[in-house]
C-alpha cells in the first residue's frame, strides 16, 4: 500500500485519469462511521514510502474513495491520517477531535489526543439521570487549553453519543 500511495503522489499510475481537475474531497467516512476532515497539505517530499502504513479506504461525499495511510513523521500526529493529492500529502483529522476543539470555544488550542475505548455508551461520563449501554465504545480523549486552563473531552468515533463530552473539573 505504501508504494501505491507514494506512486500516486508523484503522478504515477494511480493518478486520476480525468480530463480536468476534479475537486479533492475534504471529508471521508469509514464504514464504522468515523469521519476524517482534510486540514492541511504537506509537500510531496515530506513523506517517503518507508514512513507509510496502510490505514484503509473511506468514502467521500459523492462516492469517491480515499486511500488513507498512517505516517511515522514529525509532520503528522499518530492519530492523523494522510492521503495523496496533486500538491503532495493531505493530512486528515478525525471529525470527533475537531468537534471537541470547537466545543471548547474560541481561543482553544489542542494539547493532546489519545484514541481510547470507553467502558460505556456515555463515554465514561454518565450523568445522574442518564442510562448508558454497557458496551465498549471507541473514541478519543482530547485535551485542549483555553484561557490558561486545560479541558478534557471524551468523544466516540462518529458523534452518535451526544458529541464531545467535557470532563467536569473538580
Amino acid at each position: 500500500m505504501a508504494i501505491a500511495l507514494a506512486s500516486a503522489a508523484c503522478g504515477g499510475s494511480n493518478a486520476s485519469p480525468t480530463a480536468g481537475p476534479s475537486p479533492l474531497p475534504s471529508k471521508a467516512t469509514f464504514e464504522d462511521g468515523e469521519t476524517f476532515v482534510a486540514v492541511r497539505t504537506l509537500p510531496s517530499a515530506a513523506l517517503s514510502a518507508e514512513e507509510l502504513e496502510a490505514a484503509g479506504t473511506a468514502t467521500a461525499p459523492g462516492g469517491a474513495r480515499v486511500q488513507f495511510a498512517k505516517a511515522t513523521s514529525a509532520d503528522v500526529q499518530d492519530w492523523e491520517l494522510v492521503s495523496t493529492s496533486p500538491d503532495g500529502w493531505r493530512v486528515w483529522r478525525p471529525q470527533a477531535v475537531l468537534d471537541a476543539i470547537a466545543a471548547a470555544g474560541d481561543g482553544a488550542t489542542l494539547v493532546s489526543v489519545e484514541r481510547t475505548s470507553w467502558p460505556d455508551s456515555c463515554l465514561g461520563l454518565a450523568r445522574p439521570d442518564e442510562v448508558c449501554a454497557q458496551v465498549i465504545t471507541t473514541g478519543y480523549r482530547v485535551t485542549v487549553s483555553r484561557g490558561g486552563k486545560q479541558l478534557e473531552y471524551h468523544t466516540d468515533l462518529d458523534g452518535g453519543n451526544g458529541g464531545a463530552r467535557l470532563v467536569e473539573q473538580p
